[in-house]
């Protein structure tokens, strides 16, 4: 899949300023020449039609980033079942179990209600043990 590209030019946008005497309204002061609390709110200025065209450019920039990793990392999962769907019995495999890696020899494998599993025979001699892990949990598939 191709990534598209678009131009981000930096845009700055105008300073509004008001004249000293637009801030105040002429009631701030009253009689006893004490300044009455007054709130003054931010006037932001309206986008020109590039302006928003920009923005919105951006936004969209964005998210084809975000969805061009999530479909990315999609294939890459795709690709890594279909790789585990063709072991045979007696190929070795490299993979986390209990949150360590191990390596087996692969016994069987077959679709459950639960997902795709894999019966190894990991270790040698009396300490060998046959396990069972989930297709995602394949590291490589050693030879």
């Amino acid at each position: 899949m191709q990534s598209v590209l678009i131009p981000t030019p930096e845009v700055s946008l105008p300073v509004v300023s008001a004249a000293a005497s637009d801030e105040l309204p002429p009631s701030t002061c009253d009689n006893a020449n004490t300044v009455q609390e007054v709130t003054v709110t931010e006037i932001k200025p309206t986008l020109t039609l590039e302006q928003s065209l920009i923005e919105k450019a951006k936004v969209l920039h964005a998210k084809i980033t975000q969805l061009n990793s999530e479909y990315t990392t999609l294939i890459t999962q795709i690709q890594a079942l279909q790789a585990v769907r063709d072991v045979q019995a007696g190929q070795v495999l490299s993979a986390l179990h209990n949150k360590k890696e191990v390596q087996g020899t692969v016994l069987g494998a077959e679709d459950t209600p639960k997902g795709f599993a894999i019966k190894l025979l990991v270790g040698s001699g009396f300490n060998a043990e046959v396990i069972t892990i989930k297709a995602d949990a394949v590291l490589k598939v050693v030879s």
